[in-house]
C-alpha cells in the first residue's frame, strides 16, 4: 500500500480552525485568482463553470443548440454536465505541443461555427493565445480559458479570454471549489455593454448557488481524508495504461461551492506560495528519484521558472517500453496515474485524433502536492 496518496490531505490544525472560525467571504476568497476588473463566482467544480457560460450563451444569443469547441485531448467525465444540459461539442484537433491546430480549426469553422471555444493551459503551463483570441473574434465566438491546472494566475493566462477557469481544489485540500472569472476584455468585449454584462452575471450567479445535500459531499470527503490521514488507505487499483474502453461513473457534486470547502479555503490561502515552492520541490524529489535523464527515449515534462507544476509528466518515446514503465511502478505501489479519460467521439476517430491518443498513450504522471515531504518520496 503506497505511502503516498493521490490527492492532498488536510492537516488536523486546518480541520479545527475550519471548525471555529467563519469562512471568509467570497469575494475576498476570489481576489488571489482576480486581476483589475474581473468578476469572480465561486462553483463546485469547473465542469459546472462551463456550462453555466454555455446557459448564458443559449440565452444572450437565442441559441437552442450551443456549439462548444473542445480540444481533442481532454477528460470526459468533465463535460457530463453539459452533454445533459444538450450543447452540440465539436473535438478540435490539438498539436503534438498540446497547442490548438489552427489551421485545421479555421479549415472546419464554416461548417461548425463555434459559439464558445475552450483553450486549455495544459499542466500548469501558459499556452499562447493571440491567434486563437484573433480565431474567435472572427468567429464570433466566446473563448473560455481552462486553467484548472493551473494553481494561481502566472504571466499570460488569464489575460485573454472572456472567462478564465481556475480550480482550487485540485490542487489544496479542500473537498470542493472552482472559480469563474468574467473578463470585460475578451474577444467578446463585455464591457462595452453593460446591461448585458449584468444579465450574463445573474445568469451564471443564479446557476452558482443551486444547491442539493453539499454536505453529503462534504461528508464523504472528510471521512475519506481522515481515514487516510489515520494510515487507513484502500489499495490503488492498478489500471492499465491504455483501457480498450473507458466507462467512467463521477458523482458530481451539486454547483454551489460547499460551507466546508469555504473554511477549509479561507485557512489555507495564505499558504499559496509554499504550495507553489512545494510541487516545485517535489517535481525535482521525483526526478531524481526516479533516475530519469531526458534522451530521446525518455523525458520529465520540464516547466518554466513562472509555472507550478501540477503534475510530474513522463513521457516515453516507445509505446512498450512506457507501458512497461508505467507498469513497473505500479508494481512498485507508487499512486501513478493516467490522463485524460478522452471523449469516446476523440477515440471513435483515431487517425483524425491522432495526436490526441499518442498524447495519451504515451505520458503518465506522478503527484507533487504540497502535503508529500521529499522523505517520503526518497523512502518509495
Amino acid at each position: 500500500m503506497s505511502i503516498i496518496t493521490l490527492a492532498p490531505l488536510p492537516s488536523f490544525r486546518e480541520l479545527f480552525l475550519a471548525a471555529i472560525h467563519s469562512a471568509l467571504p467570497e469575494d475576498t476568497l476570489a481576489k488571489p485568482w482576480l486581476r483589475e476588473v474581473d468578476y469572480g463566482v465561486w462553483f463546485s467544480r469547473s465542469a459546472w463553470s462551463i456550462l453555466a457560460i454555455a446557459d448564458s450563451c443559449a440565452r444572450m444569443k437565442s441559441k437552442k443548440d450551443v456549439v462548444v469547441w473542445v480540444p481533442d485531448f481532454f477528460c470526459n467525465a468533465s463535460l457530463a454536465p453539459l452533454r445533459e444540459y444538450g450543447v452540440r461539442l465539436f473535438f478540435y484537433k490539438v498539436t503534438t505541443e498540446l497547442t490548438p491546430d489552427l489551421d485545421w480549426c479555421r479549415s472546419q469553422s464554416a461548417e461548425m461555427q463555434p459559439d464558445l471555444f475552450i483553450l486549455v493551459h495544459y499542466f500548469g503551463e501558459l499556452m499562447l493565445a493571440n491567434q486563437v483570441v484573433q480565431f474567435c473574434k472572427d468567429e464570433g465566438a466566446w473563448l473560455i480559458e481552462d486553467a484548472a491546472h493551473v494553481l494561481r494566475p502566472i504571466p499570460g493566462v488569464g489575460n485573454n479570454g472572456d472567462f478564465v477557469l481556475y480550480s482550487p481544489h485540485k490542487h489544496l485540500a479542500i473537498p470542493d471549489g472552482a472559480i469563474l472569472i468574467i473578463r470585460e476584455n475578451g474577444p467578446a468585449q463585455f464591457g462595452h455593454n453593460s446591461i448585458a454584462f449584468t444579465g450574463l452575471k445573474n445568469i451564471i450567479n443564479s446557476i452558482a448557488c443551486r444547491s442539493d445535500r453539499t454536505w453529503k459531499y462534504s461528508f464523504i470527503w472528510l471521512a475519506k481524508r481522515i481515514l487516510q490521514k489515520l494510515g487507513i488507505r484502500k489499495k490503488i487499483p492498478k489500471l492499465p495504461l491504455w483501457p480498450e474502453s473507458i466507462q467512467e461513473q463521477i458523482s458530481f457534486p451539486p454547483p454551489k461551492m460547499s460551507s466546508l470547502a469555504k473554511s477549509l479555503l479561507s485557512v489555507q490561502i495564505s499558504t499559496l506560495d509554499d504550495v507553489a515552492n512545494l510541487r516545485k520541490q517535489h517535481f525535482q524529489d521525483w526526478k531524481e528519484k526516479l533516475g530519469i535523464k531526458n534522451t530521446n527515449s525518455w523525458s520529465l515534462k520540464h516547466f518554466s521558472i513562472t509555472t507550478n507544476p501540477y503534475l510530474a509528466c513522463i513521457i516515453g518515446d516507445d509505446l512498450r517500453a512506457t507501458e512497461d514503465f508505467y507498469s513497473s511502478l505500479q508494481m512498485a505501489n507508487l499512486p501513478v496515474l493516467t490522463w485524460p479519460d478522452l471523449p469516446p467521439e476523440v477515440m471513435a476517430e483515431s487517425e483524425l485524433h491522432k495526436n490526441a491518443l499518442n498524447l495519451r498513450q504515451n505520458r503518465f504522471y506522478l503527484p507533487i502536492h504540497q502535503t508529500l515531504t521529499s522523505s517520503q518520496i526518497k523512502e518509495v
